[in-house]
């Protein structure tokens, strides 16, 4: 009797799936046509999603990539604006201006542009945006910010 009562206790677990095996099944939708009309480029590839984080890879004509990632975990603007406040921290400790988050108006509930990373982070009340722009392209603010722009629009509607 004593070596059936493990057996049912791992059966049973493995029926619930324990905290979800399949954790994809939360992440938020990839690629949008709308983001990659505005980039002038053709559709996305999307990443694999993870724990609630799905991912979109742009590649420009110019060479340039973008990476938009969209992350659907519990409070957004909280995570967010931990995320530029830490930054701007370690930029002010460590004496490197290129950390400093630069505030962007008018995007999501807040942005911001990190030049070091070449990253723009925003958020809304149900997600928490990440952009990264690599590549040669000399505007890499300009592009992030499109593209932050497009995702939101898509966001939204």
């Amino acid at each position: 009797m004593t070596r059936v009562a493990p057996i049912v206790i791992v059966a049973a677990l493995a029926v619930s799936g324990c905290g979800s095996s399949h954790p994809e099944k939360h992440a938020a939708t990839g690629c949008r046509a709308v983001v990659a009309k505005a980039l002038h480029t053709t559709a996305g590839r999307p990443g694999a999603p993870q724990y609630g984080i799905a991912t979109c890879n742009y590649r420009l004509h110019n060479g340039a990539r973008v990476t938009v990632m969209t992350d659907t975990n519990p409070q957004p603007f909280k995570r967010y604006d931990r995320a530029s406040v830490e930054t701007w921290q370690n930029s002010a400790w460590s004496s490197t201006p290129a950390l400093a988050p630069q505030l962007i108006n008018h995007i999501g509930m807040g942005a911001s542009w990190i030049p070091a990373y070449r990253q723009l982070i925003t958020a809304t009340n149900s997600a928490l945006f990440t952009i990264i722009v690599k590549g040669d392209d000399a505007d890499a603010k300009q592009l992030a910010i499109t593209t932050a722009k497009a995702t939101l629009r898509r966001e939204s509607a």
